[in-house]
């Protein structure tokens, strides 16, 4: 027992508590985001970072300061990873999905451990084995499939795997392998399916640009699609000062391949709620609030106005 469970109160492991913090960080879909160039590929590293580093860092003793310097830390290695490569149109129509994210958990605990350069690089190298494929095909934009992530595609595994891998070194455990997992088109570009790798781009400006400046989060939680039709109800709600009771119905266009599965009316559970555009649009309608997690209490849940 290290590390603490967030509302629990337990103390458990440091992998043990980056896979439960990391669970719930992950709750409501409002993890901030970072793209590459071409904007096809993701990661969403605070949802993996701060839980990391918070876990590492208790075990650890670190300061306050330590800890925003390792989260920032986490922010930065993912996101300079995902600099170095991408992926055509073309690829992202037959795989896709945000596991570099892996790294943010990674480089935020070995911060917090204050591992070596020996160190860390292991830490990279062993998170890089633990990578999950890209999975986005398996439960979104598909007939039949419903993006409802009811797991959220892995981000407690991938903070447990990326805090685990900085434990494994911090005790002793080292990649033996002559190229560190980065390197050339056999690592991790290739594992990834990535269709370009440019190494030079991984440490490019290191020191004096810092990546946690350029991302951004979402404004509402759950899923992206509802919210344009969110911000747009509103504001015609407040250009012609009628109230949500006047409307009779909503209808939404959006793109076939993100709007499949958002349409169901009767969500039964959280992670329903969130990918449900027209529970979203009645929430952010009578729950009474801008937008955050009342709309997902049981409150709004059970107003009959919006089932």
């Amino acid at each position: 027992p290290e590390s603490t469970l967030i509302g629990d109160g337990t103390k458990v492991s440091v992998s043990g508590a980056a896979f439960g913090n990391g669970g719930l960080s992950t709750m409501l879909d409002h993890s901030d985001y970072f793209r590459s160039e071409s904007g096809r590929c993701w990661i969403w590293p605070g949802a993996l970072a701060v839980p990391a580093a918070l876990a590492a860092g208790e075990a650890q003793g670190i300061s306050g300061k330590e800890l925003i310097v390792s989260a920032v830390a986490g922010y930065e290695c993912s996101a300079r990873i995902l600099t170095g490569m991408d992926m055509t149109l073309e690829t992202t129509k037959q795989i896709n999905g945000e596991t570099i994210s892996t790294f943010a958990a990674a480089g935020a605990a070995g911060r917090a451990f204050g591992l070596d350069e020996d160190e860390m690089l292991s830490t990279l190298g062993m998170a890089g084995t633990y990578t999950v494929v890209p999975g986005w095909y398996k439960w979104v934009s598909d007939e039949g499939l419903s993006p409802r992530k009811d797991i959220k595609q892995g981000w407690a595994f991938m903070c447990m795997a990326g805090t685990f891998a900085a434990v494994s070194a911090k005790r002793g455990l080292r990649m033996v392998q002559e190229n560190n997992i980065l390197d050339g088109q056999k690592g991790l570009s290739r594992m990834l399916s990535m269709d370009s790798y440019n190494e030079e781009r991984v440490t490019e400006g290191f020191g004096q640009t810092f990546h946690i400046r350029e991302f951004a989060s979402k404004f509402y939680p759950g899923g992206a699609v509802a919210h344009p039709p969110i911000v747009g109800v509103r504001d015609m709600i407040n250009e012609h000062g009628f109230s949500p009771e006047d409307i009779d119905t909503i209808e939404v266009g959006t793109a076939i391949q993100d709007g499949v599965g958002f349409d169901d009316p009767d969500p039964h559970n959280l992670s329903e709620m969130q990918f449900s555009l027209p529970y979203m649009l009645a929430a952010a309608l009578f729950s009474g609030t801008p937008g955050g997690p009342d709309w997902f209490v049981d409150a709004t849940a059970n107003d009959p106005r919006v089932t």
